[in-house]
């Protein structure tokens, strides 16, 4: 989040976030700076994507291919508690 104003000028071809699982709160500030940063194709590794629920994996897919699960909302409504 530090430098999100710098590198979201920068155009990315590949965009790859090691240790993912910092961006699992959607409503974190890694979170939100990571979605502001514009790349053709993005990549999410982490060893621990899913640890206490599934709006984790939602928060990381958000990244990947926003709108993709929906909003988080109904993503919680149709899949965290069915």
């Amino acid at each position: 989040p530090k430098d999100l104003e710098r590198l979201a000028k920068q155009p990315l071809h590949v965009l790859v976030l090691d240790e993912a699982q910092y961006i699992k709160n959607p409503n974190s500030k890694a979170a939100q700076a990571a979605r502001e940063l514009n790349a053709r194709q993005r990549l999410c590794l982490s060893g621990t994507p899913l640890e206490n629920h599934l709006g984790e994996l939602w928060s990381q897919f958000h990244f990947l291919m926003p709108g993709w699960l929906g909003d988080s909302k109904s993503f919680n409504r149709d899949y965290r508690t069915p």
